[in-house]
């Protein structure tokens, strides 16, 4: 069995602050996670990157206010919004003393995570049994999402798809690429040959099913 474990990222300007949340948010999660603690980088692109870079990735923990030491240009919650538009179903998490005042973020966050009661035994107990359920469900998603990309790319080849299968073909492959390319901002020549390949695939798919529909 392999001992490697899954990251869990927690991000917090103040030092003092992580070493005292990172053995809490350890506590939240099983044996199998590790806690990876970090500090925010100034720019927001800049701090894409430093995500991007950490393998085996299974959530993020974000404080709220990264500029107290750090003086970034953003806060955690501008930092999940971008985050979202690359980790989709990853679970993430906004950290914070005032989580009345970030309801309308939580379409880009799982959940608000109570700086204040997040060491009491009872809240602890039902946050640790919600990131247990959110784990269990992101990875649920993923695999019905690259067992149906299995599926259509594995038809497309024996016997063609149809419109609506091949628009869900490609957007199950952006699906899959995405967290490779970081940001639009970050493309780099890697990410551009990434997609070069993509696209050379898709067309050939596309190709492929005209071909098909003009023997019928």
């Amino acid at each position: 069995m392999s001992d490697i474990k899954l990251n869990v990222i927690y991000i917090d300007d103040e030092e003092a602050s992580r070493d005292v949340f990172s053995e809490v948010i350890d506590d939240l999660y099983d044996d199998k996670f590790n806690v990876v603690s970090i500090s925010p980088n100034k720019k927001l692109a800049d701090m894409i990157s430093v995500i991007a870079d950490i393998q085996d990735v299974k959530s993020i923990i974000i404080d709220e206010k990264l500029s107290v030491s750090a003086k970034t240009e953003y806060k955690g919650s501008e930092l999940s919004e971008e985050l979202r538009n690359i980790y989709e179903i990853m679970p993430i998490y906004i950290l914070t003393s005032q989580p009345s005042s970030l309801e309308p973020i939580c379409g880009s966050v799982e959940y608000v995570l109570d700086k204040g009661q997040i060491e009491q035994d009872s809240y602890k107990e039902h946050v640790k049994k919600l990131l247990s359920r959110h784990i269990a469900n992101t990875d649920a998603l993923v695999s019905e999402k690259k067992e149906k990309y299995d599926r259509l790319l594995t038809k497309s080849m024996s016997e063609g798809l149809s419109e609506v299968e091949m628009t869900e073909l490609e957007s199950l492959e952006l699906f899959r690429i995405k967290p490779l390319l970081k940001t639009e901002s970050l493309v780099g020549e890697k990410d551009l040959e990434a997609l070069d390949e993509n696209d050379k695939i898709l067309g050939e798919l596309e190709e492929l099913l005209a071909s098909m529909g003009e023997k019928k």
